[in-house]
């Protein structure tokens, strides 16, 4: 539950969808179905959080040794096709695309549990791995190989970052 109402409190600062993925992720809550119902409604406001702040939390939401869980989360309430719509988009496409995210997820999830080291850049690789497979297959037909695969990296790079943030 939350403090207040939730559409007041989900508009003061659209994140607090995120942190209720998070925490439902990690601790195992259920989220109340009053806010449930406001994140469907209010999702889009995510995109007037800042793309630097909205990678923070993705890192969070990824890289605190609750991926999975949270990556189910976060499709269940809609929130994954508001930070990552490309790769919604694929997992739509082709629903097995999920498996590599989802490995990727678990042995990052391991790693954190076994104190080893994780970087955000295999994460972005494994979430953007099939929306640069899509443009790579429409690339190849006016393209050599090399220049196709650039431009594809470029493009689904380019796209994403207008929503979260990828430092270099």
């Amino acid at each position: 539950v939350m403090i207040g109402q939730p559409s007041i409190r989900l508009r003061e600062d659209p994140v607090r969808m995120l942190r209720a993925a998070r925490l439902s992720a990690k601790l195992g809550f259920a989220i109340d179905a009053a806010i449930e119902v406001e994140i469907k409604l209010l999702r889009t406001l995510l995109y007037s959080v800042p793309p630097a702040r909205l990678f923070d939390e993705a890192v969070k939401l990824f890289l605190m040794g609750y991926g999975e869980k949270t990556f189910s989360v976060l499709c269940q309430q809609g929130l994954l096709s508001t930070l990552y719509p490309a790769t919604a988009e694929s997992l739509q496409k082709i629903p097995q695309s999920a498996q590599l995210i989802q490995q990727a997820l678990y042995n990052t999830d391991q790693r954190i549990h076994d104190h080893k080291k994780v970087t955000p850049a295999f994460l972005y690789a494994a979430l953007l791995w099939q929306p640069m497979l899509h443009q790579l297959e429409q690339r190849k037909a006016i393209e050599s190989l090399f220049p196709a695969l650039y431009h594809s990296m470029s493009h689904t790079i380019t796209q994403q970052t207008k929503i979260t943030a990828i430092p270099r």
